[in-house]
Formats: structure tokens, sequence, C-alpha cells
């Protein structure tokens, strides 16, 4: 597809995607940045297009799947926030047992470390922070393995620490 075609498609449905952005956002600051990324996806990914194809309800997609990431970037963003407020106000109205965190965390990590490598290599860089695709770029795993893997190493550790708190 030419380039000129993808830009007339663009210039035809811009008005369309526009209000789409705002309906989403509901805000016309978000609005216009959604509707920015999308048409940057849209020309990065032009080769992925399929000129046979129903070009306004592909680069609708493209809208909804960035709003969509944008919304639980945002959400994952509250959410650390949340948890650093959480442990500030703890710090502030409590004493800490230095002893009793340093074992606790002992006792966590060599759990982690008896995971099988792929998992436990997953889990800890998710655990530090990496998203799954900086992860499966380190590791040259599948998004969606990436995923699964993680998840079933937060039930595996979650059976084990569910099994010391049913002991203690």
């Amino acid at each position: 597809m030419s380039h000129n075609v993808l830009l007339s498609l663009i210039n035809t449905h811009s008005m369309y995607l526009r209000k789409l952005a705002l309906t989403l956002t509901a805000n016309s600051f978000d609005a216009d940045d959604l509707y920015q990324t999308t048409i940057l996806k849209v020309l990065q990914h032009q080769d992925s297009f399929d000129p046979s194809t129903n070009f306004k309800a592909w680069s609708q997609t493209i809208l909804r799947n960035n709003f969509i990431n944008e919304y639980r970037r945002k959400a994952r963003q509250k959410t650390k926030n949340v948890g650093d407020t959480q442990q500030i106000l703890d710090s502030m109205t409590s004493t800490a047992n230095a002893g009793y965190h340093n074992l606790n965390m002992e006792y966590l990590e060599r759990q982690i470390d008896t995971l099988d490598v792929t998992r436990k290599t997953v889990f800890k860089l998710y655990h530090q922070g990496f998203t799954y695709e900086e992860i499966s770029a380190k590791t040259n795993t599948p998004i969606p393995l990436l995923r699964t893997q993680v998840f079933v190493a937060k039930k595996l550790l979650q059976q084990k620490l569910r099994h010391v708190e049913l002991a203690a």
C-alpha cells in the first residue's frame, strides 16, 4: 500500500478516530494524545495492514488497544503509589522489627530459589519491575508464556507461604 493511500485513509477517518478517543478518555487533552499515538502506530505498522480489509476497524482496534494499555499502565502506577504511601505511613506509625523482617525476606528468597530456573528467573525480573516486553527481550520468551510462568510462580509461592502461616 502506498504512503499516499494510507494518508488518505487516515484523513478520511480522522474525525471518527478523534471522536472515539474523546469518548473513551472524556478529556480533550488525553483524547489528543490517544489520537496522536494511534496515528503514529498506524504509520509504524502500515506494513501489517491488509488493503482488502476495513481500515476504519483496523485503526479503531489500534486506538482501543492504546487506550486499554494506557489505562492499565496508569492503574499499575496508582497501585505502586498507594503501596509506597502505605509503606511510608507504616514506617511513621510503627517500630519495625528488622530481625523479623530480615528472616521473612530470607525465607521468601529461599522459597523463590526452589522454583525451577526458568520460573525463578522470570519471576525475579518481574518482581524487580521489568515489563513483560522487557523480560521477553531479555529471555527470548513469548509474552503469553511469560505471563503464565509468572502466574504459576506466584501460585506456587502462595501455596508455600500459606503452609508456613498454617504452621505458625
